[in-house]
């Protein structure tokens, strides 16, 4: 399957999957320069898209590529890195929620009230 077809496959832009072949995350074969995507690379490019939608980074992927025992704990961290963000995503969802947009005229009011609140 050519990259056009493996784009439409995939519902990844033709960017995205030079990108990954640039990175090594996939190795379909080539003739004559031109690709040539299997199943199994139309697959492999459906597992990054999934993970890649959960921002598991291009590096994250790549260590599972070539070692599935890293895994568990790459998949920690990405918990670990969520929870993370969770919690910040909340303070500052807390944080502007509180605040009055009528009193909000320029940046100065509104950094005011933000240094106001957290204080």
């Amino acid at each position: 399957m050519k990259i056009k077809k493996a784009c439409e496959a995939t519902n990844l832009t033709e960017r995205a999957i030079r990108l990954y072949l640039s990175k090594g995350l996939i190795t379909p074969e080539q003739t004559n320069g031109i690709l040539d995507f299997s199943a199994e690379d139309i697959q492999h490019l459906r597992d990054i898209a999934v993970l890649r939608q959960f921002d598991f980074t291009i590096e994250q992927i790549a260590g599972m590529v070539g070692n599935a025992g890293k895994i568990p704990e790459l998949l920690r961290a990405r918990i670990a890195q969520s929870q993370t963000e969770r919690d910040r995503i909340n303070e500052v969802s807390e944080v502007l929620g509180g605040l009055d947009a009528a009193k909000c005229g320029s940046l100065h009011a509104l950094a005011d009230q933000i240094r106001e609140t957290l204080d």
